[in-house]
């Protein structure tokens, strides 16, 4: 999905901010690209970072947004799927359902998984489709591993107390999920100190 760099811009409390960090320097300075490898310093987007025998050191900057210039909200329907993407042959678009399983294909045993298992509703009959090459799974931290586990890929002690018949011992599925803690700090501006346009209003 697409992100806007600095999200809906503020030119004065963005020049403000910059000014300070040139005024501080050190690792407040400004930092156009925190994927440089030089990580520290006032960007996009906001980072703590831990180093080995350090304090942690904070990256502050503009949060990405997906959020459009004309202030419309990004998504990945709209980002990926305008008109003619959707005119492509080779793209066939499902809606309203959701993924349950995915399948090995039963001429491969359980080494090739390529069919897809869908359903309207929980109490719908299944609905397959079997892809010509590869199955991406791309449902995110939680949905990911939901799906595979119901397709028996997991710890295989785990699913067969929930009666789901092992596919794959994978011990890794549905382990080690990190929060992404974050902290967000507010500054007041005097009245009528600077114009914000029509955010301001």
């Amino acid at each position: 999905m697409p992100m806007t760099l600095s999200g809906f811009s503020y030119p004065q409390i963005d020049n403000l901010a910059i000014q300070a960090s040139d005024q501080l320097g050190g690792g407040w300075r400004y930092n156009k690209d925190i994927n440089s490898g030089r990580p520290l310093g006032l960007g996009s987007p906001m980072h703590v970072i831990q180093l080995e025998n350090i304090d942690n050191h904070l990256s502050i900057g503009w949060k990405q947004s997906t959020i459009g210039h004309d202030g419309t909200r990004s998504s990945a329907a709209t980002a990926y799927l305008d008109d003619h993407t959707r005119a492509r042959k080779n793209l066939h678009i499902v809606t309203n359902t959701r993924v349950t399983r995915v399948l090995p294909m039963a001429s491969t045993g359980r080494s090739t998984i390529r069919i897809v298992e869908v359903r309207v509703s929980e109490s719908s009959r299944p609905v397959n489709f079997t892809a010509s090459k590869e199955v991406i799974l791309s449902c995110g931290s939680i949905g990911s591993p939901f799906i595979l586990m119901h397709s028996g890929i997991a710890n295989a002690e785990q699913l067969e107390k929930y009666g789901i018949n092992p596919l794959l011992d994978n011990r890794s599925v549905g382990h080690n999920l990190s929060d992404h803690a974050g902290v967000g700090v507010s500054f007041n501006t005097e009245p009528d100190s600077l114009d914000f346009g029509p955010w301001g209003k």
